[in-house]
C-alpha cells in the first residue's frame, strides 16, 4: 500500500519479505562490483582532505555481505555490515573481520564518530533518506566519507537481446516492482544528501564506472530470477507458466546463438554518490 511507503518499519518489512525467497539466487547470480568503485572512493577520500583512516568501515543494507566481505574486508581492520533481513544475514559471506548485524539503517546502534567509511550498495532506495543520512553523519568520524551507489539495468552488445530484457522488465514485471525501483532507474538522482549535513557532495559521471560480467544463458536467467519483482510475480501467479521460460528462449535466439554455455558480456552502469562529513 503506497500510503505506508514513508514509514520506516513498513518499508523495512517489505524489503525483507521481497528478498526472503530469493537470497540464494541473489548470492549465486548477482554481479560483483569492480575494484574501480573502491578506487574511486579512495581517490575522493584522499583528494578532499579529512579522515582517511582504515580502522572501521560500515556497510548498510549489506544483503548477503557481498561488498562488505569482498571489497571492504581486505582494506579495513574492522567491518560492521547491517541488513534488515535475517535471512540475508544468515547466508552472508563470512570474513574474519566482518561483524554482521540485523537492524535498520536509520538506527544502527553503532558508536558515534567511529566509522572511517560508510557504504551502501544498491540499498539506499529502501531507506528513509533524511533519517538514514542523519544516522550516517552521526556514526562517521569528522572528515570521513560515505559512498552510496548501485547499478542500473543491464545491457548486451546487441539491441535484440536488450529489447527482450527491457520488455520483461517493463511490461511483464512492471506492475510488480516496488515503487522505489524508480529511484534505481533514475540512478539515485535526488537522493544526494543535504549540504547542511555534508560539506562536500559529488556524483560520478554517467558510464564512468561500469560493472561487467561474462555469463552463460543459464546464469543470466538465474540473475533475472533474483529480481524482487519476479519473486512477487511468481508468488501472485503460482499456477501460471513461468515467464522466464519464454525469456530464455528469446535470448537463445538473439544473444546466445552460438550455444547456451557460451559466455556473453553483460554490462551495468554504476552510479555513485560521495559525501564528506
Amino acid at each position: 500500500n503506497a500510503e505506508y511507503m514513508g514509514d520506516r518499519n513498513f518499508s523495512s518489512l517489505l524489503m525483507a519479505t521481497l528478498f526472503l525467497r530469493q537470497s540464494k539466487a541473489y548470492q549465486a547470480f548477482r554481479p560483483t562490483y569492480p575494484a574501480t568503485v573502491m578506487e574511486y572512493i579512495n581517490n575522493f577520500m584522499h583528494s578532499t582532505g579529512g579522515s582517511t583512516g582504515l580502522d572501521l568501515a560500515v556497510d548498510l543494507g549489506t544483503g548477503n555481505g557481498q561488498y562488505a566481505a569482498l571489497e571492504l574486508s581486505p582494506g579495513y581492520r574492522r567491518v560492521i555490515a547491517q541488513d534488515v533481513s535475517k535471512n540475508q544475514i544468515a547466508q552472508a559471506i563470512p570474513a574474519d573481520n566482518v561483524t554482521y548485524i540485523v537492524g535498520h539503517a536509520e538506527d544502527t546502534g553503532i558508536e558515534s564518530n567511529s566509522a572511517d567509511l560508510v557504504t551502501c550498495a544498491q540499498a539506499f532506495h529502501w531507506f528513509d533518506k533524511q533519517r538514514a543520512y542523519k544516522e550516517i553523519h552521526r556514526i562517521l568520524k569528522p572528515g570521513a566519507t560515505t559512498a552510496v551507489f548501485g547499478y542500473g539495468n543491464c545491457f548486451f552488445p546487441n539491441a535484440a537481446g536488450n529489447e527482450v530484457v527491457d520488455t520483461f522488465y517493463r511490461n511483464t514485471l512492471g506492475p510488480y516492482w516496488d515503487s522505489r525501483r524508480s529511484l534505481i532507474d533514475s540512478h539515485y538522482r535526488g537522493l544526494e544528501p543535504d549540504d547542511a549535513l555534508f560539506r562536500i557532495v559529488k556524483r560520478s559521471p554517467e558510464w564512468e564506472l561500469v560493472l561487467t560480467k561474462n555469463m552463460s544463458l543459464n546464469s543470466f536467467v538465474g540473475y533475472l530470477s533474483s529480481w524482487s519483482a519476479y519473486t512477487t510475480y511468481i508468488t501472485e501467479h503460482s499456477e501460471a507458466s513461468d515467464p522466464l521460460v519464454q525469456v530464455a528462449a528469446q535470448l537463445r535466439e538473439t544473444t546466445w546463438k552460438e550455444g547456451e554455455d557460451v559466455l556473453v558480456q553483460v554490462a551495468w552502469p554504476i552510479f555513485l554518490i560521495l559525501a564528506k562529513k
